[in-house]
């Protein structure tokens, strides 16, 4: 074992003495670099410090941010009536399901301009094939399996062959920009697409790895304003997710208790940075949030697939995801944003005690730069307690909307 030693961010070897001696969920360190008092944190989720500087947020900037501009949706391939645009449907929900009489109480009152479904289309959520896809697709699992080289180990170049899929869910047929703008019972619908997705791509044997993502502004990496969620399905385990997962199977082996369970457990013993908290899930910015403002959500019991809980949490969920989102947009109007649905990854052999399922909201406040890039260190201008407080005053004000 590594000789134990105080976290330096310019000292390379740290990564191994964090690997090799169990950290914490909790720890942080403190210290000066020139003359700024500075705080990291570690993410024992990712196995990476994260770097707390708040005097950053008051740097200037001499950049002029140019308003926001929303494109002509009359030729907008997502809107009702331009489907003919898109790839063929692989799965939808028809208009008339999206009354299932399920809201409950966060279903308040969020926006003033709350759209329904257009009536006129046959459909609420859409999901089409991406027709610019980032992995290579394939006809059927055989295929792949029997077309995909050997890896070529050859220094200093390597390769392997990627494949699987990548499909747009569309999220409403109205040209809207944000969850906001629909109804809570609408959002949830969308995440019950989210799920039969998972479940279709889960069944395929060559499939290792899925995610579901959202990019929202450019900023964020959006293209096209209408709000649409993407899912990508890959026959191989990402590097930093199959890092993400031994860090999860070794707390596993020497705790016997799932790591992201331990971490909630923690939150919700202090409450520190808990925002929301229903029956079943809980809303919280981190301990070691690598982006500001930075949520996460989960269920509050062991789960290891999302694609595995019921209609009815599904739907608990997109609610307090739009809900989440509508305090974001309250607190900075216009932000850009990302989520990302994390799930147990097909086919992993890992014990399913070892993986919690959660959605990630990222704000991107900030952009990243070079000491990010150069350290392969994140740097955070606002530490989760005081995200949470402004989550928090936010949500009260909801509570008195409400009353």
């Amino acid at each position: 074992m590594g000789r134990q030693q105080s976290p330096d961010l310019l000292d390379t070897s740290v990564g191994d003495v964090v690997d090799a001696v169990p950290v914490p969920p909790s720890t942080s360190t403190s210290y000066a670099f020139r003359g700024v008092d500075t705080h990291s944190r570690f993410d024992a989720l990712s196995g990476q410090w994260v770097l707390f500087a708040p005097d950053r947020q008051n740097r200037p900037c001499d950049f002029v941010e140019r308003p926001h501009e929303l494109a002509d949706a009359s030729g907008c391939p997502f809107c009702a009536g331009n489907e003919s645009t898109t790839p063929p449907s692989v799965f939808s929900i028809p208009a008339a399901d999206i009354d299932l009489g399920i809201d409950g109480p966060l279903d308040s009152p969020v926006d003033d301009d709350v759209l329904d479904s257009d009536p006129t289309a046959d459909w609420a959520v859409r999901v089409v094939p991406n027709k610019y896809p980032a992995v290579g697709r394939h006809q059927s699992s055989v295929q792949v399996r029997h077309l995909l080289p050997a890896a070529d180990v050859s220094w200093p170049a390597c390769g392997v062959s990627i494949a699987g899929g990548h499909e747009v869910i569309i999220e409403s047929p109205r040209h809207i920009e944000s969850i906001t703008q629909l109804d809570s019972e609408h959002a949830g619908q969308i995440f019950l697409a989210f799920k039969q997705r998972f479940m279709a791509w889960r069944a395929d044997p060559a499939i290792r790895y899925m995610l579901v993502f959202k990019n929202v502004g450019r900023q964020a990496g959006a293209s096209l304003h209408h709000s649409h969620s993407q899912l990508i399905a890959f026959n191989q385990v990402p590097t930093e997710t199959a890092r993400t997962l031994r860090r999860k199977m070794t707390h596993y082996a020497k705790t016997g208790c799932c790591l992201q369970c331990d971490m909630i457990r923690s939150e919700m013993k202090s409450m520190e940075r808990v925002i929301a908290r229903t029956d079943h899930l809980v809303a919280y910015c981190p301990f070691a949030s690598a982006f500001a403002m930075q949520v996460r959500i989960t269920t509050t019991q062991h789960a290891d697939r999302f694609e595995n809980l019921s209609d009815a949490l599904v739907m608990e969920v997109g609610r307090l995801t739009r809900r989440v989102t509508s305090w974001l947009e309250r607190w900075r109007p216009g932000i850009a944003y990302n989520y990302l649905l994390h799930t147990r990854p097909p086919h992993w052999d890992g014990a399913e005690e070892a993986f919690h399922w959660a959605l990630d909201i990222i704000p991107r406040t900030s952009f990243i730069a070079g000491l990010e890039l150069g350290c392969g260190t994140m740097m955070n201008t606002m530490l989760p307690e005081e995200a949470a407080s402004v989550y928090q005053r936010l949500a009260k004000r909801d509570s008195l909307r409400s009353v």
